[in-house]
């Protein structure tokens, strides 16, 4: 990780809110990807990892965009964005259900290993829109271009994913299928 991502008190933020939220960002950095919770959230969650880029576009974009890219790098051939990509170098059984539960690669041909059948709310679009805007106010605008070259057709084949596999009434309106595809959590404690 770069020292940017843990800055300095400064002046202009007395309180030292971003300073602290940069080092909570650090501390649960797991290289490509950031843990919500080390220690109830060992693994990288779909849309915890949309906020995160966004919280990291202020310190360090490539490190955003990385935290986009790590994700994405999971996503199923359907166009699925899985809600979890189990970290395999997690201790077993530090949060259930853990991969063993769901083997969707199994079920699905489709599936990587390692993650959940189930998705989260879409808000990877509104992160990429951020490492964007955050890229050109700092002159890095080939980067955020090459990013969103990347980025694009998976953000496309996620939303086309949603469009029809999660919207069989073909009424416009996205099917949970579990109430934690809401972004609720009532996993257990």
């Amino acid at each position: 990780m770069t020292e940017k991502l843990y800055p300095e008190r400064t002046s202009e933020e007395p309180t030292g809110l971003a300073w602290w939220a940069a080092r909570v960002l650090r501390q649960n950095d797991a290289g490509g990807w950031t843990k919500p919770g080390p220690n109830h959230y060992p693994h990288q969650w779909s849309w915890d990892s949309a906020f995160i880029a966004i919280g990291l576009a202020r310190f360090d974009v490539r490190r955003a965009a990385r935290e986009l890219e790590t994700l994405f790098a999971h996503q199923w051939a359907s166009g699925k964005v899985p809600h979890i990509v189990f970290d395999p170098k997690a201790p077993s059984g530090s949060y259930f259900p853990g991969a063993e539960h769901w083997t969707c690669a199994v079920v699905s041909s489709g599936a990587p290993p390692n993650t959940s059948g189930l998705c989260q709310p879409p808000v990877h679009a509104i992160a990429a829109l951020r490492i964007w805007e955050v890229a050109k106010g700092m002159k890095e605008v080939s980067f955020a271009y090459d990013f969103l070259r990347g980025i694009y057709p998976r953000l496309l084949s996620w939303h086309r994913y949603l469009m029809t596999f999660r919207d069989p009434e073909g009424s416009g309106l996205i099917t949970i299928y579990h109430p934690w595809e809401s972004g609720t959590d009532n996993s257990p404690r």
